[in-house]
């Protein structure tokens, strides 16, 4: 039977157990039907519904469903134990709203599979049931229709069981557990190579390319569930790194001002682990979510505390009014310790948010980083035309954890093309090879601003990336003109093993101007690593003297697959609506993101923005291309400009 997940589930048709031989039944598009009584049910092929990728092009159809309707259909378990029960369907403008039942029980909510284009559902989960070996049966019931709805059909793709984790509750002074917090806090843990991780994302993009990425809502939701919207569905371990969501129109307030409630259940439970007015999670009103590591900047709400689960989520909003949201979680898979989330804290747990939120409150502030043993590095830049200098930093297994560009205001705008790379451990090649203003993400004369890694200081620039080298490392400095500045780099000694690192690089691309129908690459690579930051610096001109290069989508392939697609160029860097007063009509930052640079020089607009993925860093293990539209057709002309950060294991 093709429906069923092979892994965990083999059966074939032509091999039923003599019990399921008895009743006589029929295979529909791979299922075993028990009764159908509400009408006849057909093989629908769907290869013409590019929205979505059915198993085999095909369905299970049940085209004459209406309220009231009924069909069966044969589960074979061919192992007892705790199971998560899922169920993959089809949605689409005629579709109606459904009920199971497994072996005369109700599972899951009333899913009401109206939508206004056709595609597929990630897998509903149905529960977690402790199953016999045997056979079971699945009812299906058609209980009702959306009112938008033209008809109450039903399609299904698959069904599918998965052995469920034990419940066994994780030591909270766990390391897996420890571990989720402490990248909040210990800069250093961004280093550390993550080839046992996976970072994807769910958002409300277009699915057919275009720009209507929740201005009406229509691709804001996988699924509705009792009248409420399925944002996201994960299964094994992992966090939810990063929650974004902006206003669901150009006025105040989140969704449609209701207070609606967001849910997320966690390892297959009925109850939800989170429930609180979504507002409330941005606020800083819950000290389980504090400020800075949530908050609203420049149009946009974000939340960077970490929500663990141990075996699968599900996140909802009450109603239907949610619009633009992201969510971006991580997958774990050999970490069996993680702890699933719950809004008590342990003392270890309160502990690393409290130092994150020293941290993130202190931006630029050297002494926030709570650094021991370093030794200090100072190169004089009192340099000619075409003249370079170069420093070696102390020999040994060490850590760069500040590297700072010291001068007046008119200095370091003199040395902001100034070049700056770096090699590790004797390699020929530069890892690091930017712009001065690139480095420290200052193009565009930016006025000062204070990150968690980047920005102004008393001093002048910073940059706060750990970069750590295990012999060697030379720092050399150019330029084309002459320049006076000062270099301050500071090293400390690492602990920890040093296997798990991996050494800084940066790409820097350009698209001057950028090409219709062209993707600006961030970074385009064969390789292990994992990506860590951008910063992007846009200049043009529009008759509406507007940026509208912004509407365009990010987009992360990884390892051949389409990880991460985002829904505008503003809300990748935590903002939204530019140009409306209140929201990214000017310059702003904070710990993570911002635009630095948003304003409009006589005819031309120009725009700087950087992010940095401190807790949701994007591993790959074969490639990477992190690219991005410039305008909601990928063919508004632009100036781009670009530095991408991130990791590999050789230097």
């Amino acid at each position: 039977m093709k429906r069923f997940t092979p892994t965990l589930l083999l059966l074939c048709c032509l091999a039923l157990p003599a019990v399921a031989a008895d009743k006589n039944l029929r295979t529909v598009a791979g299922f075993l039907v028990v009764s159908a009584p509400g009408g006849p049910v057909t093989v629908q092929t769907m290869e013409g519904f590019p929205l979505g990728k059915w198993d085999n092009n095909d369905q299970l159809f049940w085209k004459d469903a209406k309220p009231g309707d009924q069909i069966e259909l044969f589960v074979p378990v061919k192992r007892s134990g705790r199971q998560h029960l899922a169920v993959t369907l089809t949605k689409a403008p005629d579709y109606g709203i459904v009920q199971f039942s497994l072996d005369g029980r109700k599972v899951g909510g009333r899913i009401d599979l109206w939508s206004p284009w056709v595609g597929l559902t990630p897998p509903v989960p149905l529960g977690v049931h402790d199953l016999q070996e045997g056979e079971h049966v699945l009812m299906v019931e058609i209980v009702g229709k959306n009112k938008e709805s033209q008809g109450t059909r039903f399609g299904i793709d698959r069904i599918t069981l998965r052995a469920a984790a034990p419940p066994v509750e994780v030591d909270p002074a766990s390391p897996g557990e420890v571990d989720l917090w402490a990248r909040l806090h210990d800069l250093g843990r961004l280093t550390e190579l993550r080839q046992d991780e996976s970072c994807r994302m769910f958002s409300s993009y277009d699915r057919t390319g275009g720009n209507n990425d929740g201005f009406g809502g229509t691709y804001s939701k996988l699924w509705i569930e009792d009248g409420n919207s399925v944002l996201a569905v994960m299964r094994d371990a992992g966090a939810i790194e990063r929650i974004w969501f902006t206003h669901s129109t150009g006025r105040p307030g989140l969704l449609n001002y209701k207070k609606e409630h967001l849910k997320i259940y966690v390892d297959g439970r009925d109850e939800p682990a989170l429930d609180v007015p979504l507002e409330d999670i941005f606020s800083g009103a819950l000290a389980r979510f504090p400020r800075p590591l949530v908050g609203e900047g420049q149009g946009g709400f974000y939340c960077y505390v970490p929500i663990a689960y141990r075996d699968g989520c599900k996140i909802l909003v009450e109603g239907t009014g949610v619009r633009f949201f992201q969510i971006t979680y991580r997958t774990f898979w050999t970490t069996p310790d993680v702890r699933s989330f719950t809004m008590d804290m342990s003392p270890q747990r309160k502990e690393a948010l409290d130092a994150a939120v020293r941290l993130w409150s202190k931006p630029g502030e050297i002494d926030a980083l709570g650094l021991a043993n370093v030794e200090e590095t100072v190169v004089d830049l009192n340099l000619e035309e075409r003249e370079s200098r170069r420093a070696d930093l102390p020999k040994g297994s060490r850590m760069v954890r500040a590297i700072l560009l010291e001068g007046t205001p008119e200095e370091l705008k003199a040395a902001a093309k100034a070049r700056i790379q770096i090699r590790w451990d004797g390699a020929k090649e530069p890892a690091v090879d930017l712009p001065a203003e690139f480095l420290f993400c200052q193009a565009q004369d930016a006025p000062p601003y204070r990150a968690l890694l980047t920005g102004t200081n008393d001093a002048g620039w910073y940059n706060f990336l750990p970069m750590p080298y295990r012999q060697s490392a030379q720092v050399t400095v150019s330029t084309d003109k002459p320049i006076k500045a000062k270099l301050r780099i500071l090293t400390g000694v690492t602990g920890g093993a040093i296997e798990t690192w991996g050494y800084l690089h940066t790409a820097y691309n350009e698209s001057v101007p950028t090409k219709p129908d062209v993707y600006h690459p961030f970074l385009d690579r064969k390789g292990t690593g994992h990506y860590v930051g951008t910063y992007l610096v846009t200049e043009g001109q529009t008759k509406e003297k507007l940026p509208l290069w912004l509407e365009g989508d990010e987009r992360f392939t990884v390892d051949g697959r389409l990880a991460i697609h985002g829904t505008g160029s503003e809300d990748y860097f935590n903002c939204g609506w530019y140009a409306l007063p209140g929201r990214l009509n000017g310059p702003g930052a904070q710990p993570l993101h911002g635009f630095p640079v948003y304003r409009l020089v006589g005819e031309r607009n120009q725009a700087s923005a950087f992010r940095w993925h401190l807790t949701d860093p994007v591993p790959y293990d074969s490639t990477i291309r992190a690219e991005i539209e410039h305008g909601a057709d990928n063919r508004v002309p632009a100036d781009y400009r670009s530095a991408a950060f991130y990791y590999e294991p050789a230097p």
